[in-house]
């Protein structure tokens, strides 16, 4: 017998694409025509919640962070030129910023982390060349 409230929520999940080579990603909802309710809502058809410059630095992963409230994201420099890279969040897709922490891979915060709050929708981090960097955000809701 299939659950359709799990498949309902299943099927309501966005999913998030990564072009590495743009360094973007972009979420597109997956919805199966009679399975789920599709409603007008506020936000629009289309959006890029993030984007991330200069062009030597690609995103590797956006993830719900494992232990925390915040979102992960993962960056990779290409060039082998070590750089600071700059994430600009929409406000839309994210809220408003409210702090930022370089973490390891284990998504511990580091005690010499780079991450910033230059702006109120950016994030600033120093990349190695040839190297990543895991930054923790958190955001509240826009008002």
């Amino acid at each position: 017998m299939i659950d359709l409230d799990s498949l309902r929520a299943k099927l309501n999940l966005a999913s998030l694409h990564v072009d590495a080579r743009l360094g973007r990603f972009y979420a597109e909802a997956e919805f199966a025509e009679g399975l789920c309710d599709i409603h007008k809502g506020s936000l629009p058809t289309s959006l890029e919640p993030l984007s991330v410059s200069p062009g030597n630095v690609v995103v590797s992963a956006v993830k719900k962070a494992e232990k925390d409230d915040g979102i992960i994201i993962r960056l990779i420099e290409m060039a082998g030129k070590r750089t600071t890279a700059k994430i600009k969040f929409d406000k839309t897709g994210f809220g408003i910023l409210s702090s930022a922490k370089e973490t390891d891979l284990m998504e511990r915060p580091m005690k010499d982390g780079s991450a910033k709050l230059p702006a109120k929708d950016t994030v600033s981090v120093r990349i190695p060349g040839k190297g990543f960097a895991t930054v923790l955000v958190k955001t509240r809701k826009k008002r």
